[in-house]
């Protein structure tokens, strides 16, 4: 019931710092851990903001007079590995009002 009752004063203080350190540890990993990932995908929407920017920016042209053909094609000489998955371009015909 109680593990540290049988123990002599120096295993008592020997036990409450190796638990006091442990506990240190874990909460300085954790926070390291949740700062890598709040950083990671601060990157990530930076990074892919700014790929949708210059995609977008290429491609005024091409979705202008409808051709849906060469958008495409620029998109995949653009990114041609399968990175990103979503890299095909429709065409729409909705009218709204």
């Amino acid at each position: 019931m109680y593990p540290l009752r049988n123990l002599s004063l120096r295993g008592k203080l020997t036990a409450i710092i190796m638990i006091t350190s442990s506990v240190a540890v874990l909460v300085a990993c954790t926070v390291f851990a949740l700062y890598d990932v709040t950083t990671f995908w601060r990157s990530l929407e930076s990074e892919l903001g700014t790929v949708a920017e210059i995609t977008g920016s290429n491609m005024t042209a091409a979705l202008t007079f409808g051709d849906v053909k060469a958008a495409n094609s620029r998109l995949r000489r653009r990114f041609p590995t399968r990175l990103y998955s979503f890299r095909t371009i429709c065409s729409c015909s909705v009218k709204f009002g």
